[in-house]
Protein backbone atom coordinates (compact mmCIF):
# COMPACT_ATOMS: atom_id res chain seq x y z
CA UNK A 1 0.00 0.00 0.00
CA UNK A 2 1.34 3.37 -1.14
CA UNK A 3 1.20 6.48 1.37
CA UNK A 4 -1.80 8.37 1.17
CA UNK A 5 -0.95 11.58 1.62
CA UNK A 6 0.87 12.31 -0.77
CA UNK A 7 -1.59 11.17 -3.77
CA UNK A 8 -4.19 13.23 -1.73
CA UNK A 9 -2.25 16.32 -1.13
CA UNK A 10 -1.70 16.07 -5.03
CA UNK A 11 -5.60 15.92 -5.65
CA UNK A 12 -6.19 19.07 -3.74
CA UNK A 13 -3.21 21.05 -4.66
CA UNK A 14 -3.98 20.63 -8.17
CA UNK A 15 -7.56 20.75 -7.87
CA UNK A 16 -6.81 24.33 -6.49
CA UNK A 17 -3.79 25.07 -9.39
CA UNK A 18 -6.59 23.84 -12.10
CA UNK A 19 -9.66 26.04 -10.45
CA UNK A 20 -7.32 29.07 -9.76
CA UNK A 21 -6.76 28.61 -13.67
CA UNK A 22 -10.07 28.43 -14.84
CA UNK A 23 -11.16 31.27 -12.69
CA UNK A 24 -8.55 33.79 -14.21
CA UNK A 25 -9.05 33.04 -17.75
CA UNK A 26 -12.85 32.87 -17.40
CA UNK A 27 -14.11 35.51 -15.42
CA UNK A 28 -12.37 38.47 -16.69
CA UNK A 29 -13.49 37.98 -20.01
CA UNK A 30 -17.01 37.48 -19.07
CA UNK A 31 -18.27 40.99 -20.51
CA UNK A 32 -22.04 40.68 -18.28
CA UNK A 33 -22.68 39.75 -14.57
CA UNK A 34 -24.58 36.91 -15.89
CA UNK A 35 -21.63 35.35 -18.21
CA UNK A 36 -19.19 36.13 -14.91
CA UNK A 37 -21.73 34.07 -12.78
CA UNK A 38 -21.38 30.77 -15.27
CA UNK A 39 -17.80 31.49 -14.77
CA UNK A 40 -17.19 31.22 -11.73
CA UNK A 41 -19.89 28.07 -11.38
CA UNK A 42 -17.41 26.08 -13.59
CA UNK A 43 -14.12 27.83 -11.38
CA UNK A 44 -15.66 26.05 -8.22
CA UNK A 45 -16.89 23.09 -9.57
CA UNK A 46 -13.32 22.48 -10.79
CA UNK A 47 -12.23 22.40 -7.17
CA UNK A 48 -14.67 19.48 -6.23
CA UNK A 49 -11.19 16.96 -5.46
CA UNK A 50 -10.77 19.05 -2.76
CA UNK A 51 -14.05 18.95 -0.97
CA UNK A 52 -13.85 15.23 -1.79
CA UNK A 53 -9.93 15.05 0.24
CA UNK A 54 -11.55 17.18 3.24
CA UNK A 55 -14.83 15.40 3.05
CA UNK A 56 -13.07 11.63 3.50
CA UNK A 57 -10.04 12.78 5.71
CA UNK A 58 -12.99 14.63 8.24
CA UNK A 59 -15.58 11.51 8.10
CA UNK A 60 -14.25 9.26 10.54
CA UNK A 61 -16.08 6.29 8.96
CA UNK A 62 -14.56 6.96 5.72
CA UNK A 63 -11.20 4.87 5.50
CA UNK A 64 -9.41 7.28 4.11
CA UNK A 65 -5.60 5.46 4.42
CA UNK A 66 -7.18 2.62 2.25
CA UNK A 67 -9.11 4.78 -0.42
CA UNK A 68 -6.11 6.92 -1.42
CA UNK A 69 -3.52 4.09 -0.66
CA UNK A 70 -5.12 1.42 -2.42
CA UNK A 71 -7.48 2.55 -5.30
CA UNK A 72 -5.88 2.37 -8.74
CA UNK A 73 -4.60 6.51 -10.02
CA UNK A 74 -7.65 5.35 -12.75
CA UNK A 75 -10.33 4.70 -9.93
CA UNK A 76 -8.79 8.19 -8.23
CA UNK A 77 -9.01 9.90 -11.78
CA UNK A 78 -12.45 8.24 -12.22
CA UNK A 79 -14.26 9.14 -9.14
CA UNK A 80 -13.07 12.34 -9.19
CA UNK A 81 -13.57 13.44 -12.79
CA UNK A 82 -17.22 12.10 -11.70
CA UNK A 83 -17.42 14.84 -8.84
CA UNK A 84 -16.31 17.47 -11.09
CA UNK A 85 -18.75 16.63 -13.47
CA UNK A 86 -21.81 16.23 -11.29
CA UNK A 87 -20.47 20.06 -9.95
CA UNK A 88 -20.60 21.42 -12.86
CA UNK A 89 -23.74 20.35 -14.09
CA UNK A 90 -25.71 20.76 -11.07
CA UNK A 91 -23.76 24.30 -10.39
CA UNK A 92 -24.81 25.29 -14.12
CA UNK A 93 -28.33 24.36 -13.87
CA UNK A 94 -28.30 26.04 -10.42
CA UNK A 95 -26.67 28.81 -11.84
CA UNK A 96 -29.29 29.16 -15.11
CA UNK A 97 -32.26 28.66 -12.15
CA UNK A 98 -31.05 31.77 -10.03
CA UNK A 99 -30.15 34.05 -12.79
CA UNK A 100 -33.33 33.40 -13.89
CA UNK A 101 -35.09 33.46 -10.23
CA UNK A 102 -32.81 36.36 -8.61
CA UNK A 103 -30.85 37.72 -11.22
CA UNK A 104 -26.35 37.51 -11.33
CA UNK A 105 -25.81 37.95 -7.78
CA UNK A 106 -25.04 36.83 -4.39
CA UNK A 107 -28.47 34.34 -4.19
CA UNK A 108 -27.24 33.38 -7.72
CA UNK A 109 -23.74 32.06 -6.43
CA UNK A 110 -25.24 30.55 -3.46
CA UNK A 111 -27.76 28.38 -5.23
CA UNK A 112 -25.20 27.06 -7.30
CA UNK A 113 -22.27 26.77 -5.07
CA UNK A 114 -25.44 24.91 -2.59
CA UNK A 115 -26.20 22.47 -6.12
CA UNK A 116 -22.59 21.88 -7.08
CA UNK A 117 -21.22 21.03 -3.65
CA UNK A 118 -24.18 18.88 -3.46
CA UNK A 119 -23.70 16.92 -6.52
CA UNK A 120 -19.66 16.66 -5.76
CA UNK A 121 -20.40 14.48 -2.23
CA UNK A 122 -23.42 12.30 -3.86
CA UNK A 123 -21.42 11.43 -6.85
CA UNK A 124 -18.05 10.76 -4.92
CA UNK A 125 -20.16 8.81 -2.28
CA UNK A 126 -21.93 6.42 -4.90
CA UNK A 127 -18.17 5.85 -5.84
CA UNK A 128 -16.80 5.60 -2.47
CA UNK A 129 -19.48 3.66 -0.35
CA UNK A 130 -17.53 0.57 -0.10
CA UNK A 131 -14.48 2.86 1.75
CA UNK A 132 -17.73 4.41 3.77
CA UNK A 133 -18.59 2.80 7.24
CA UNK A 134 -17.45 0.23 9.91
CA UNK A 135 -18.46 -2.49 8.49
CA UNK A 136 -16.59 -2.41 5.36
CA UNK A 137 -14.75 -5.19 4.45
CA UNK A 138 -11.28 -3.93 3.16
CA UNK A 139 -8.87 -6.79 3.38
CA UNK A 140 -9.61 -8.10 0.07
Amino acid sequence: MRSPWPVAAAIAVGSLLLSGLVNGVLVPAAADPTAAAYAETLGVAVSAPVWVVLFAYFVSDFAFDEYFGTRSYAGLSGDLILAILAAATAGLVATALGVWLLGPGIGTRLLAGIGLVTAAFLAFLGRGRPYLGAEADLSG
